[in-house]
């Protein structure tokens, strides 16, 4: 699986990490840092409001093994030279990846998963952090490119 892109956006849609991965052989244009706010504030609005005109019968609340809580909201965007993938969880940060044509939502669902895992262990467990502030960690941004890498 190749990683283009990753978003984190906290609870009210604030983006607190972006990174792009090989931007020069992916494909994707280089936005400028306020193209980037623009696009995590729109796509939390897009999410928002998929959620609110989603009936509840058609998204019945289920347990997964992922821990993905996105039951309502946006759930997949498929172009033709890339697909985003959208992963919220209980505290409501989001996890948006950006990734080749052709990925399952299984495999991108467990990359997304794997990225929560390593925000709780590098930035949540770090006493330096402010809570819905931009990440400035370079251990988890490491980390997070080791995963990139490895997927």
């Amino acid at each position: 699986m190749k990683v283009l892109s990753l978003y984190l956006l906290n609870k009210s849609g604030g983006l607190i990490y972006q990174r792009d991965f090989n931007p020069e052989s992916n494909g994707i244009n280089k936005l400028s840092s306020n193209d980037y706010l623009i696009t995590a504030g729109t796509l939390h609005s897009i999410h928002a409001i998929v959620a609110g005109l989603t009936p509840p019968v058609l998204h019945p609340i289920q347990e997964n093994q992922t821990g993905n809580q996105n039951q309502t909201g946006l759930f997949q965007v498929e172009t033709e030279k890339f697909n985003l993938f959208i992963y919220q969880t209980l505290t409501g940060l989001k996890i948006i990846s950006i990734v080749q044509k052709g990925v399952s939502q299984e495999t991108a669902t467990r990359f997304m998963a794997n990225v929560h895992s390593i925000y709780s262990d590098y930035v949540m467990k770090n006493p330096f952090y402010t809570l819905d502030m931009p990440i400035k960690c370079q251990l988890f941004s490491n980390k997070v490119l080791l995963l990139s890498e490895a997927s």
